[in-house]
């Protein structure tokens, strides 16, 4: 088991009194959201320890608290391999704001000087968007173009005019060449 003392200086890293007062070393009890006057980006709490009555008003540093399950090995070992994946994946799937900020850094790596149509600027940031993250893996990208384009579609008529084709021969490369060559990209017209 693990007492609330053994937690008390990694408490004090995520839980900050407004006050400034020093956190007690007891277990907490109670946990509930609290509202204040002082303004803050961050959540305030009403934080109730074993032997107190009256709760600490703290704000809540998210940075702090998910900091400590990747530096502190008591808290990553006590809450175990399952919790520390699932917030893994949690902070991974970063949500709508991380998808808006990567199309608007692509935006703004596609305007030239000199201005160019919305319509342009929007068809070419569309195409870095969904291009493959490596010129190593734009064959594949390439090669389903080609089928495409050969093949056709229901959408898409195919080619008529004669087309020549021959074989390629691969090598075996370096590992990290053949991991980047497996990246597919963001291309979902193609699947």
């Amino acid at each position: 088991g693990t007492t609330g003392s053994d937690y008390s200086e990694m408490r004090s890293k995520f839980f900050k009194p407004i006050n400034g007062a020093p956190l007690p070393c007891g277990e907490i009890i109670k946990l509930a959201t609290a509202q204040t006057d002082k303004f803050s980006l961050n959540d305030h709490f009403a934080v109730t320890f074993c032997g107190d009555s009256q709760p600490y008003i703290c704000s809540f540093d998210e940075d702090a608290f998910i900091e400590c399950f990747y530096t502190n090995e008591k808290l990553y070992t006590d809450v175990g391999q399952c919790y520390c994946i699932c917030l893994d994946v949690a902070l991974a799937v970063g949500g709508p704001e991380c998808v808006a900020e990567t199309a608007y850094t692509i935006v703004g790596t596609q305007l030239k000087k000199g201005g160019m149509s919305d319509a342009t600027l929007a068809l070419r940031s569309k195409l870095d968007f969904n291009l493959p993250p490596s010129v190593l893996t734009c064959r594949n990208l390439l090669m389903k173009a080609a089928k495409l384009y050969l093949d056709g579609n229901e959408n898409l008529p195919k080619h008529k005019a004669p087309t020549f084709a021959t074989p390629l021969h691969h090598t075996k490369g370096h590992i990290v060449l053949n991991r980047l060559q497996g990246e597919y990209g963001r291309v979902p017209i193609f699947d």
